[in-house]
């Protein structure tokens, strides 16, 4: 369809009596459509979408739109209230998009948006909120979305400090306060709301640590799997040795008020989540500080009638909060095993990781008004589709990523480490102030600076970070270090 065409069938569906949902997906689905209709205001200027003119448009549509939502009726001649019928005519005799209508365009949208402000999970009820509204909130906090829309889900963006800069992404970008998810079949995403009032309003974590786990692949168990495929587990001979190691990396950390903690990728197993978990409940019995919430590493689960590499988060008391599989099998190449010391054998050969990964979910979790946070496992870290388009129009603010990798090599003629994938994975997710991605590291397959923390905790930060990992130092002369602690302030 032309931009005519297209501008004629929005006019029509805004003209009749439509839902307010139904709304803003037909004005966001236009913007998507036409990226000028998106950023074609530019060469006007914020002002022409900010302030007077936007105040204007939402005090005479916020009430109108916000009661139809609750109510779950349509509203009629929504292109009049939104002033977007004389741009859609024009649109429709020109055939383009010029910058005036296109900011009229984006104005209706934004006031749609702002209709549906204040309802995240973790606001404060307000007054004159009514019955549905309370009710609407209750149904939030248990993951549900504002609403399913045809093949299309909306839910509430977590508070920013500030908008994102215009042009950095898609039609998503001109939402502040909804995020419009499109449903794919055999991928789900679950919103998970587990409030800590210990972060108040805090819009990043002020603390973090990361504990290694394991220091060479000979601590865990490697299984080659048929000619092509391999598994890792926990070794049982090093198990005791890993627990009493991550106790004490763990109480270090703890003890240096760390909000979180993660653990790396496929270090975890039965053993060592019950031991840190009966860790975590022993010092929160003691009144002792305690992270928020602990990644448990991941481990190989079977999960309904199939192996997944599984991560584990756990909250100060020890208790599992979420689980999050891995979306995206890793192919470990005969040369990166000859590279770290051949732990499946002096035979390597190309093998794939022995997980299933469909159908997949990615769980988004709500700690308060601000922090929403996502588990990506290694690979998944640079992978796109689907997930990675989820995060983005869901406002995730933090990342943690548990990953098992090889220790950086230098840049040339430096001593600063070249960090490849994981830079462009993590600040792929880190495009507003408070966004922050945060991986953890073994040294499973690291075989060289091992005393390093840029081989094991990486933190990707909007402001960055210009704070320096501190290191829990080991008990035994000359071993790698057992943790790492990063104040964010």
């Amino acid at each position: 369809m032309t931009v005519s065409q297209d501008a004629q069938r929005l006019l029509e569906r805004l003209t009749a009596p439509i839902e307010v949902g139904v709304a803003l997906l037909e004005i966001f689905g236009f913007c998507a459509e036409h990226r000028e209709a998106c950023w074609g205001w530019i060469p006007l200027g914020d002002e022409q979408i900010e302030g007077y003119p936007l105040d204007k448009v939402v005090s005479r549509a916020r009430t109108i739109l916000r009661d139809a939502f609750l109510e779950e009726r349509p509203v009629e001649g929504v292109a009049e209230l939104l002033g977007v019928r004389s741009s859609l005519l024009a649109i429709m005799g020109s055939g383009r998009i010029s910058p005036e209508n296109s900011a009229e365009v984006v104005r209706g949208l934004r006031a749609i948006d702002d209709a549906l402000r204040g309802f995240h999970s973790a606001r404060v009820v307000g007054i004159s909120d009514s019955m549905k509204a309370a009710l609407l909130r209750g149904q939030l906090r248990i993951g549900k979305p504002l609403a399913i829309i045809d093949q299309f889900a909306l839910y509430p963006r977590p508070a920013r400090a500030k908008v994102p800069e215009r042009g950095q992404g898609d039609a998503g970008m001109l939402l502040q306060h909804v995020a419009v998810i499109r449903r794919v079949a055999d991928f789900e995403v679950r919103l998970v709301v587990h409030l800590q009032d210990a972060l108040a309003d805090q819009t990043q974590f002020k603390c973090v640590g990361v504990v290694p786990v394991v220091h060479h692949h000979g601590e865990l168990e490697w299984q080659s799997i048929g000619a092509t495929r391999y598994r890792v587990n926990e070794h049982p001979s090093t198990s005791d040795a890993i627990k009493n190691r991550v106790s004490r990396a763990l109480d270090e950390i703890a003890s240096q008020e760390a909000q979180v903690v993660l653990m790396p990728e496929l270090v975890s197993g039965p053993k060592l989540r019950s031991a840190v978990a009966a860790r975590l409940r022993e010092r929160s019995s003691r009144g002792e500080a305690t992270p928020l919430i602990t990644l448990c590493g991941t481990s190989l689960e079977e999960v309904a009638g199939g192996t997944r590499n599984q991560a584990a988060v756990l909250d100060s008391e020890g208790d599992i909060v979420w689980t999050q599989n891995k979306l995206h099998a890793y192919r470990f190449s005969a040369e990166e095993q000859s590279a770290v010391g051949f732990p499946l054998g002096s035979a390597p050969a190309d093998r794939q990781e022995a997980i299933d990964i469909a159908p997949s979910a990615l769980v988004i979790v709500d700690l308060n008004a601000n922090l929403r946070v996502v588990v990506l496992i290694c690979e998944d870290l640079i992978q796109a589709p689907p997930h990675a388009v989820a995060i983005q129009q869901m406002g995730v603010t933090t990342v943690l990523a548990p990953i098992m990798d090889r220790s950086p090599s230098l840049r040339p003629n430096t001593s600063l480490p070249d960090l490849g994938w994981l830079e462009h994975g993590a600040l792929s997710y880190i495009r507003h102030p408070g966004a922050s991605t945060f991986i953890a590291n073994s040294g499973t397959l690291v075989v060289q600076n091992l005393d390093q923390h840029w081989s094991y905790a990486h933190a990707f930060t909007v402001p960055r970070n210009a704070g320096g990992w501190r290191a829990v130092p080991a008990e035994e002369a000359g071993a790698a270090p057992i943790g790492w602690v990063l104040d964010l302030g």
